[in-house]
């Protein structure tokens, strides 16, 4: 299978105010660690964490960077 990775996803581990939906995406990321799918993402998606306001724009950066390419 192939994944698009879009910014939302690494968005939902920084979710204070959705527990269930920042529990998930947890979970997603440690799947992501062991799975043999295909991740890919974009530079629009790169562009867009980057426009973040600091400092979600470090974390947001920081876990886009851990998804496995």
């Amino acid at each position: 299978m192939k994944l698009y990775i879009e910014s939302s996803v690494p968005n939902m581990l920084f979710a204070e105010d959705a527990p269930e939906k920042r529990a998930a995406t947890e979970v997603f990321f440690e799947w992501l660690r062991v799975t043999d799918d295909d991740l890919f993402s974009s530079e629009v998606v790169k562009s867009e964490i980057d426009r973040a306001p600091e400092p979600a724009m470090i974390r947001r950066a920081n876990t886009y960077r851990r998804i496995p390419s």
